[in-house]
């Protein structure tokens, strides 16, 4: 079942370091020509680094490709100098390795519970588990062999509640790992209230299964500007962006059953506000269990993992993340969870496979009063279109200086917004 692993490390090696391949076909990638026409010392002899990206499960695909070891090539040198994955929650492990395997599969709440994927390592360094007594870590290998790519670990709000990512930078217990316990040559961004897929249009759309509309938010900018970084980090040494996740030391990562309005004390108000036919059932979350892989099916043994989210903002909307513009000048609350209808879910509220979920705020404050909605309404948040478009420009200036945007992202988004912002006061009018 690993068969894709060792083919992937013998091409991208072959395409990176070799002139021919055993039967004398040249490497369509080698510099020979250019070196030809420059001559040596003026023309590289090779691809000077080779990146991968891959989201959910092509995310973990590059995790179970390091963890095994597979970056060292058979004349051992490093195949990939830079990775980038996408949502692939705490572990990124993959059902290979271990009988039955699937490498397909991915272990959810309502679907594959019991799949290879939740067990150590958590981590990218290399650790002591206190639970198991193991120590382990996704780097264990590659350390051994100097053969480390630079690693961009980014999540979605969806691994948070549905793939135990807190885990990524916490320990069992659910306390912050320490800068000096993460791993030098990793870097973690969690993009806040991301669903796990997204669309480009950043069209709120229906889902069939849903209780509320899917989350809009488009992920692509982030991605972009941390390919730019990781590409300067790997061949420049340029420091790229510390490390930006929710942590519980700040109160930005907390138990599911704590996520709330902040500024509503606990002793007066617990849970999600009362949005207008918005629940929150904290038990939806997908916890990570121990299990006992010698029996079929496997069985949960042990205390469980202590699995955190991210705490909300006032409007709903998460804290502690890389916060895109139209989140920071929000129209409602994006969400990384989504709940099921009850007809497809049983009368308790589960979670909605790996979409969140989007509640547009009220037009008015006439009309947010009438349903109770405790968040302030358009009206009340932007007296014009211009100042709806300055708080998209104050966002995405923001985050170019953070370098979380590029300035073509910025044209963008400023594009995006002016024709937001006109379309909704036409229909404010």
């Amino acid at each position: 079942m690993g068969i894709g692993h060792g083919a992937t490390r013998d091409f991208v090696s072959f395409l990176k370091y070799a002139e021919k391949d055993d039967f004398g076909n040249p490497n369509p990638l080698a510099m020979t020509g250019l070196r030809a026409r420059l001559g040596e010392e003026r023309a590289p002899r090779t691809l000077e680094a080779v990146y991968s990206w891959g989201r959910s499960q092509g995310g973990r695909v590059q995790r179970d490709f390091v963890r095994y070891g597979f970056n060292q090539d058979e004349s051992n040198r490093m195949v990939f100098d830079g990775m980038m994955p996408y949502a692939t929650g705490s572990g990124g492990n993959m059902w290979m390795n271990f009988r039955f395997s699937q490498p397909t599969v991915s272990a959810q709440q309502h679907s594959r519970r019991f799949s290879h994927e939740p067990e150590l390592p958590h981590t990218f360094a290399v650790m002591k588990d206190p639970i198991t007594g193991e120590t382990s870590g996704t780097l264990q290998s590659c350390l051994v062999s100097d053969t480390c790519p630079k690693i961009f670990s980014i999540e979605s709000a969806n691994e948070y509640w549905n793939k135990s990512s807190s885990l990524n930078h916490t320990d069992a217990d659910g306390r912050d790992l320490r800068t000096e316990d993460l791993a030098a040559n990793v870097r973690h961004y969690f993009i806040a209230s991301i669903q796990h897929n997204t669309v480009f249009d950043a069209t709120a759309r229906s889902a069939r299964a849903c209780q509320q509309l899917v989350n809009p938010l488009y992920n692509g900018p982030v991605f972009r500007v941390l390919s730019v970084a990781l590409d300067e980090w790997v061949r420049f040494e340029l420091r790229p962006p510390d490390s930006v996740v929710p942590q519980v030391q700040n109160g930005t990562l907390v138990p599911p059953e704590t996520v709330r309005f902040p500024e509503i004390p606990a002793t007066a108000y617990e849970g999600w506000p009362k949005l207008p036919a918005v629940q929150l059932n904290p038990q939806a979350m997908n916890v990570n269990l121990l299990l006992d892989f010698t029996n079929v099916p496997p069985q949960p043994k042990g205390p469980r993992y202590a699995t955190l989210v991210p705490q909300v903002d006032r409007d709903g909307n998460d804290l502690g993340g890389i916060r895109l513009p139209y989140l920071q000048a929000p129209l409602g609350t994006f969400t990384g969870w989504g709940l099921i209808k009850q007809e497809f879910g049983g009368a308790t509220p589960d979670i909605c496979q790996q979409l969140g979920q989007f509640i547009p705020f009220a037009n008015t404050k006439a009309e947010r009063l009438a349903v109770s909605d405790p968040r302030l309404s358009i009206e009340e948040r932007y007296a014009s279109q211009g100042e709806y478009v300055r708080a998209v420009k104050e966002a995405a200036s923001a985050l170019v200086r953070q370098r979380f945007l590029l300035i073509e992202d910025y044209d963008r988004m400023v594009e995006t917004g002016l024709q937001k912002g006109t379309d909704l006061w036409k229909t404010r009018r």
